[in-house]
């Protein structure tokens, strides 16, 4: 099979990107920054900056100084785990209300630019092959074979 896609990957990113310009401008904030407040939206059971930095595969050093400036802003509380005293969870505030509805807004659009055109069978296919290819590089760092001929 050819990896015709994987160049692709940047073209996906830097139109992702290309969306935020204007709310960034407008509430000041880096693409990190932006990353941050969608990924607690979108994931709230996952709010720790381990976790942002795991599933994001964002550097550690980044999303500490993004989720600092954000702290500063007001747009985040952070506090101590009542169970587990070495976590911090992370909050977002009535503050960034305003902000996050509006990057929201610009991830909808996004995702309408990039589906544009495709009918709802065809969704639930491309959802279907995405989460074997997933479930496939998963398998495959789990099983440290990636590098490997596994045949």
């Amino acid at each position: 099979m050819n990896a015709e896609f994987l160049p692709y990957l940047n073209y996906y990113k830097k139109l992702y990107n290309q969306m935020f310009r204007e709310p960034a401008r407008k509430y000041e904030l880096t693409q990190i920054e932006i990353d941050i407040l969608l990924f607690l939206q979108n994931n709230p059971s996952f709010n720790t900056a381990k976790d942002i930095v795991a599933l994001r595969g964002l550097a550690k050093s980044n999303v500490s100084n993004a989720l600092e400036s954000l702290r500063k802003r007001g747009c985040l509380a952070s506090d101590t785990d009542r169970e587990n005293r070495k976590l911090v969870r992370l909050t977002l505030l009535e503050e960034a209300g305003e902000t996050v509805r509006e990057l929201k807004d610009c991830q909808k659009r996004f995702q309408k630019t990039i589906y544009d055109g495709f009918t709802g069978e065809e969704l639930a296919l491309l959802r279907s092959l995405q989460e074997k290819c997933n479930l496939n590089v998963l398998r495959a760092l789990k099983n440290d074979s990636v590098g490997g001929d596994s045949k």
